[in-house]
């Protein structure tokens, strides 16, 4: 059934229906309420008739048990958008281009997300009489949990004083009864609704033909997903569940933040593809900006705080606080996304401070790829089931050379994270490949060239191996090490040239190094104007890639583990990382391990410019005559500088900065 119509169009009432929900899309984007009532069209049962004018009424009416509270004003900015589009698309009229058939119902911990959407999959029912819709939840176990509410509110509301059909379980056609099912309702009157979970394979999922007339997604997000798992929710839900809307059909999706990079947390800030054009209510938190936690007596207790709906009162919400503990309050109630600072392995890692472009990185540096003498270094962690559990990662960092304008700063600029069905041959390939277009490197350039030839088909086996590790051998890594337990992985990668040395076991290996180049000082930041904090640590990603990272240019997995890996909270005696999740963080500790993240020192003749007095710097000299005395005053000049020079030769290294200046 790919079309809903009813009887015929009354066009004042349509026009009266469109200003109502323009009215209330501007109320939900200024985030205060608004007291309108809606106009609704003729086209009622008698008993029904008297509910269905407002929301406010019908709602209560129908299932008086769960609405006992009065709406709160986010409420209202969702149903005063829902409720005269409901009226709009039952009269039949074409719902115009600028009014979203999407939204967004992002709300804390207690705030009735679910209620509504429950609540909203009976008015489609009641309206359409033969509407058919998808409950979507991440598990079966939740998605079924949501059928089985819709069905209490079935069974045990008004409903059926209101909307016998609607209460009324289907009779097959030998008189058996069809209508309660574990995973679906079917009713009397034609109301077909479906639990669908994203464990089960959705796609063209039809009911005697029909396609869907409205979507509901709920509880999508889970606080133990990967970014593989995140990135799979994602593709199912904008690829397979969403395209199966019938024309002028309706998804509505409900879920408080969980964690940073979340499915919702990136739809809310326009981070992923879809939901385009849309009508958001949220992020709205349990309780206000005022809320406070203190412990008292060795249990967490809420000593201050002004709840958003009235129902939420502080008995209740001490008990949710009881129950859960504080760290998921902060997370369910308040959709506090990141990890608090002090539980993060990347400690003060910000996104606005440690992610730069390459032409941002360009604006400095006057190149928007490595310069060729800055030192590479690279670090490996052996893995072998994919991006979703522990993948192998290569991570390839620089050192800004000390003639540069930020010398001894690092640069994170590669990734390669692996996924299962992949060996250490196509992960090699791959870095010497994808390092020849970062770098402005004629040695890598040559590298990849040879690659290249060695997959020649005319190319006999034993020259193409010949061929590619003389390609390793040409890449200039100061240090390349991995993990110590992957020998063999290691042999692997010398067939490459890549003579990777296995790095120190300790968890905590590196863990000092980043934090303390992570850790900005309050300086201007050197790449982006009007910020404050200047790192020693930045990660360099694509241009089209700020915002939202995607893939290896765009340092995909640095960057969620950057916001997300918390430290083992089973280990107590020091901070280190929790195992699931870590592992482009374990290649970075490889390099960073060393303390050797040395910068290429400048040459002599540098050295010694930089310590002759101005007046006979090499730019000066040149723009000015001088005398044979002058010129006498120069080589003595020269001789004490490079004496000076020489003295100041010794290589610097990582703790240098932390020593007291004499």
């Amino acid at each position: 059934m790919d079309k809903l119509t009813s009887n015929s169009v009354d066009e004042e009432e349509v026009q009266k229906i469109l200003v109502g929900i323009r009215i209330a899309m501007k109320m939900a984007h200024a985030h205060h309420p608004d007291e309108r009532h809606v106009f609704i069209g003729d086209r009622r049962t008698p008993a029904a008739a008297a509910i269905e004018k407002n929301y406010d009424v019908w709602f209560p009416a129908i299932a008086p048990k769960v609405f006992s509270h009065p709406f709160e004003w986010f409420h209202k900015l969702f149903l005063d958008w829902y409720w005269p589009l409901l009226k709009l698309r039952v009269s039949g009229a074409t719902v115009p281009e600028d009014i979203p058939l999407a939204a967004l119902l992002c709300l804390g911990r207690g705030l009735g997300k679910s209620a509504i959407l429950e609540g909203v999959s009976l008015a489609e029912g009641a309206y359409f009489g033969e509407a058919f819709g998808l409950y979507v939840s991440s598990t079966k176990d939740k998605c079924g949990e949501h059928l089985q509410n819709v069905r209490a509110l079935i069974e045990s509301s008004e409903i059926a004083r209101y909307y016998p059909g609607l209460a009324s379980p289907r009779i097959g056609k030998f008189g058996n009864q069809r209508g309660w099912k574990a995973d679906a309702i079917y009713t009397q009157g034609g109301f077909t609704l479906i639990a669908a979970s994203l464990e089960q394979g959705v796609r063209g999922l039809r009911d005697l033909e029909r396609r869907p007339s409205f979507i509901l997604l709920d509880d999508i997000d889970e606080r133990d997903d990967s970014l593989q798992v995140k990135t799979e929710k994602f593709e199912t839900l904008s690829k397979d569940i969403l395209p199966m809307l019938a024309p002028y059909g309706l998804v509505l999706y409900a879920q408080n933040l969980i964690y940073s990079g979340s499915v919702m947390d990136d739809t809310v800030n326009r981070k992923l593809d879809w939901y385009h054009l849309r009508h958001q209510v949220g992020p709205i938190n349990t309780f206000q900006d005022d809320l406070e936690i203190e412990k008292i007596e060795g249990r967490p207790v809420i000593t201050e705080g002004t709840p958003n709906w009235s129902r939420i009162d502080r008995p209740v919400a001490q008990d949710m606080l009881n129950k859960s503990g504080e760290e998921s309050f902060w997370v369910e109630c308040q959709n506090r996304t990141a990890p608090s600072p002090e539980k993060r392995v990347w400690k003060n890692f910000s996104e606005s401070v440690h992610v730069i472009t390459w032409a941002q990185f360009s604006s400095v540096f006057r190149s928007n790829r490595i310069p060729s003498h800055w030192y590479l270094y690279a670090g490996y962690d052996a893995g072998a089931t994919g991006p979703e559990r522990h993948p192998a990662v290569f991570s390839v960092a620089a050192v800004a050379a000390e003639n540069s304008p930020m010398p001894g700063d690092v640069f994170v600029f590669y990734e390669y994270v692996a996924e299962a069905v992949e060996v250490e041959d196509d992960m090699a390939k791959a870095l010497i490949e994808d390092l020849a277009s970062l770098c402005d490197n004629s040695a890598i350039r040559q590298a990849a060239e040879l690659v290249t030839r060695a997959d020649s088909e005319k190319m006999t086996e034993m020259d193409a191996w010949k061929f590619r590790r003389q390609a390793g051998r040409m890449i200039p890594f100061k240090i390349f090490n991995g993990s110590h337990e992957a020998a063999s992985e290691r042999r692997t990668f010398q067939k490459w040239g890549l003579s990777i040395q296995p790095g120190l076991a300790g968890k905590t290996e590196g863990l000092p190094q980043l934090r303390f180049y992570l850790n900005p000082e309050r300086k201007p930041h050197p790449f982006k104007p009007g910020v404050t904090g200047r790192p020693n640590i930045y990660l360099v990603v694509a241009n089209d890639q700020a915002e939202s990272a995607r893939d290896r240019f765009g340092l995909e997995r640095h960057r969620w583990e950057a916001a997300n890996l918390k430290n083992d909270p089973n280990v107590t005696t020091r901070d280190v990382p929790v195992k699931f999740g870590d592992d482009a963080t374990d290649a970075v500790k490889q390099y960073l391990q060393t303390f050797a993240m040395m910068a290429r020192p400048k040459t002599l003749e540098e050295r010694i410019e930089d310590e002759m007095p101005e007046r006979f710097k090499q730019v000066n000299m040149q723009q000015a005559l001088y005398n044979s005395g002058q010129e006498i005053g120069y080589w003595i000049q020269r001789a004490a500088a490079k004496k000076a020079a020489q003295a100041k030769s010794r290589v610097k290294r990582f703790d240098d900065r932390l020593k007291p200046s004499r």
